[in-house]
């Protein structure tokens, strides 16, 4: 009986012919290192074929190629996705090892840290050309990989344009491919932290992690308990997760009786691993290394993290994080990751923008993830709901804080200084229920991973809010009375004050819990305020000893100062540094004396140079 011609062969219009009848590839399969696969039924006669049934069964046989392609391009179903950098074979350029047992598990786009591969989304232009070009040349082409539906999650419909990602050279060329440089720094920092490596651990999954997921708690206490295993996370990571847990070092009962090691040179040897691993192998797990280094504390380079952002938005538009996974066929876990570092990295970079005042790099049409849910978070359990929720509200109030800065943005590239300015932090809260509206109105169950971060992150945007409608009501100042003006500035330094009096009311338990060291400059931004109110406006209103700006001032500055020597608590140092020079240039808080004693001259030249992060923020205010 005739041999029936494989479909590769039949492509090639080449003779197919296998050694022995065993065999399960043909000769010219086994030279030309192709996937050997014979059609299941018999082929009708060619003339009861008609043009239809021919072109579909040629790209029926394309697109098993195309599967078999994305087969080869992972080692095993755990393993990585792609070979380390050697020598392609013939007729391959890719430089990937063939696979004889087809892979029908989800195909990880998350390369193992030893690898020398990254995979990049393609463009929108080349994108759509290059799915073409796979289809039709899948071998020639084997190092792009069409992104298809997941068959197991039971996600209906496809994306009209699936995503197209290519293989791209991870490390410079001439470097040794497996060996991390990171690696150094993570063995020498445990051996500075052993024995409470495991106590650190848990310490993470229990303190930092609730407030600000990023990475799946179990995977991660795996790796750190066990870092001699194959681990699929970064040493940089790693590192950067032990720095993080020094913070809470005296929280802890058993770890507060020890001597804590020095936290700044920790730091600076997980900055170290970082920087290495950013130069030499970037991944979505040195993404995830940079959130916990700019979320890190004490914060003392805000200007050094605005550059490591930066890098991280690039590589993650580079990997496509921006883009919705869910109906992608991956495995489940690298989706959450993928969904997890986005949404923390949206967080820090519109607070970042906060704080520094620069323009966020992330805008709202460049990402087509949904907000996080309790589902997506993986916290539907009643002990770990109230935990996501925090989070939830974390990042709807975020949205909203970019609305205020996109203001800020236009109003600089707008030639009139009127702004259409929506309240929408005050219709934010009015949408929250529950436990959320009490947190962050009332100040109750404060005890709640996360609440009182996410309480002062709220009056923080509604302190802004006020500080632009008092921008706004000055550029038209002309066209409405006096009052109004003063109305406007009354009610921010209302909300200057219910930041104070929330944060006299913290108490010694809740200074110690997660933080946003972006939080900071909320004290920078209401004492620069409270100094300008208390000096251009209030001093024509009211007699000195009535200036109720300079008392909030004391009692902010004070509070701050308290806090830092009972617990030290890092969050306000950058404004009692910033200001230090200013509050110690004279008996500015002594309101007893008046401001018969106060060089003007000299005081508004330190407010001018103690300006920089105000003007910046409020690129429409201008002195009258």
């Amino acid at each position: 009986m005739r041999q029936v011609a494989c479909l590769s062969c039949r492509r090639r219009k080449s003779r197919c012919k296998k050694q022995s009848a065993s065999d399960t590839s043909c000769l010219m399969c086994l030279s030309h290192n192709t996937p050997c696969e014979f059609p299941q039924a018999r082929r009708p006669s060619r003339r009861n074929r008609d043009p239809i049934s021919v072109r579909n069964s040629l790209f029926e046989g394309q697109s098993r190629e195309v599967n078999a392609g994305h087969a080869a391009a992972t080692m095993t179903s755990s393993g990585p996705l792609l070979a380390v950098d050697t020598a392609p074979p013939n007729g391959c350029r890719c430089g990937l090892t063939p696979l004889d047992v087809r892979i029908d598990e989800a195909q990880s786009l998350n390369p193992s840290p030893d690898s020398n591969s990254n995979c990049r989304v393609l463009g929108p232009i080349l994108e759509s050309d290059s799915r073409i070009a796979v289809d039709c040349f899948p071998r020639s082409l084997c190092d792009h990989r069409i992104i298809k539906s997941d068959r197991i999650s039971g996600i209906a419909g496809l994306p009209l344009n699936p995503p197209v990602f290519a293989r791209a050279r991870r490390r410079p060329a001439g470097l040794h491919n497996l060996l991390n440089p990171a690696q150094t720094n993570l063995q020498l920092l445990e051996k500075f932290l052993q024995p409470f490596c495991s106590i650190l651990v848990e310490m993470f999954v229990t303190d930092i992690h609730p407030c600000f997921p990023i990475l799946d708690p179990t995977t991660l206490r795996q790796n750190l308990s066990n870092p001699e295993s194959d681990s699929q996370v970064s040493p940089a990571l790693l590192c950067c997760s032990y720095a993080s847990t020094l913070t809470f070092w005296k929280t802890n009962p058993v770890l507060s009786k020890e001597r804590q090691p020095d936290q700044r040179f920790i730091w600076n040897l997980a900055n170290e691993a970082l920087f290495s691993e950013l130069r030499l192998c970037p991944s979505i797990h040195t993404i995830a290394a940079i959130l916990f280094n700019v979320g890190g504390r004490p914060s003392t380079l805000p200007f050094n993290n605005t550059g490591q952002l930066g890098f991280a938005v690039s590589i993650a538009f580079s990997m496509g994080l921006n883009r919705d996974p869910s109906a992608w066929d991956i495995p489940e876990e690298e989706k959450n990751l993928r969904k997890m570092v986005w949404w923390a990295l949206l967080i820090h970079d519109t607070w970042t923008s906060f704080s520094c005042g620069t323009p966020p790099r992330i805008q709202a049409y460049q990402n087509t993830l949904p907000p996080p849910d309790l589902k997506s978070l993986s916290m539907i359990e009643p002990p770990k709901q109230c935990k996501a929720e925090i989070y939830t509200a974390l990042f709807s109030l975020t949205e909203i804080l970019s609305y205020y800065i996109d203001v800020t943005q236009r109003s600089q590239k707008s030639s009139s200084n009127t702004v259409l300015l929506e309240n929408r932090v005050d219709a934010w809260s009015e949408s929250t229920t529950g436990r959320i509206r009490r947190i962050i109105l009332r100040g109750l169950e404060m005890d709640t991973p996360g609440a009182s971060n996410l309480r002062l992150a709220f009056l923080s945007v509604q302190f802004l809010h006020c500080r632009i409608s008092l921008e706004v009501s000055r550029a038209v100042v002309d066209e409405i009375s006096c009052d109004q003006f003063r109305h406007e500035y009354f009610a921010g330094r209302r909300a200057a004050e219910d930041i104070i009096v929330y944060l006299q009311e913290l108490s010694s338990q809740q200074l110690q819990c997660f933080w946003m060291p972006e939080l900071s400059s909320t004290f920078c931004f209401v004492t620069s305020f409270l100094f300008r109110g208390a000096i251009e406006w209030e001093l024509a209103w009211s007699e000195p000893s009535e200036n109720r700006a300079l008392s909030l001032l004391r009692t902010l500055i004070n509070t701050l100062r308290t806090h830092k020597q009972d617990n030290d608590w890092d969050i306000g140092d950058n404004c009692l540094e910033q200001f230090s020079e200013l509050l110690d240039s004279g008996n500015v808080l002594d309101m007893s004396i008046g401001f018969g004693d106060i060089d003007f001259d000299e005081l508004a030249i330190l407010l001018a140079e103690d300006r920089p992060q105000e003007t910046t923020m409020f690129p429409f205010a201008s002195d009258s």
